[in-house]
């Protein structure tokens, strides 16, 4: 498993969040929880993990439901959960949009 980033690599700022959501491998259907996102990433905790470099496509639960690509960057094993950090592939500019809104509507909803 690969060590989590120093959160001063980030790119962009992450908000977190709990909302549930859904990926999938090509192989396998999961569900996992998003924790954290930003308009280039996203952090999730699931109980299954994948190794890095897999490539994902992740549903979240937006009006309407907003369906990105990423790829696990990094994967550290919790007890019984596995967190792992997704970079987003290939966003455009419907899908970067409805990121940052949530990410906006998030950081408003915390102050």
């Amino acid at each position: 498993m690969s060590e989590a980033p120093s959160l001063d690599k980030r790119r962009a700022e992450r908000v977190k969040v709990q909302l549930e959501l859904s990926f999938a491998d090509g192989r396998r259907f999961c569900t996992g929880e998003l924790r954290d996102i930003s308009s280039t990433g996203a952090g999730v905790e699931a109980l299954e993990g994948c190794p890095r470099g897999t490539r994902l496509t992740l549903v979240l639960p937006l009006r309407p439901p907003v369906k990105l690509q990423g790829e696990i960057q990094w994967v550290v094993q919790d007890g019984l959960h596995y967190r792992m950090g997704i970079r987003f592939l290939g966003i455009g500019p419907a899908e970067e949009r409805e990121i940052k809104r949530l990410v906006e509507d998030l950081k408003w909803s915390r102050r």
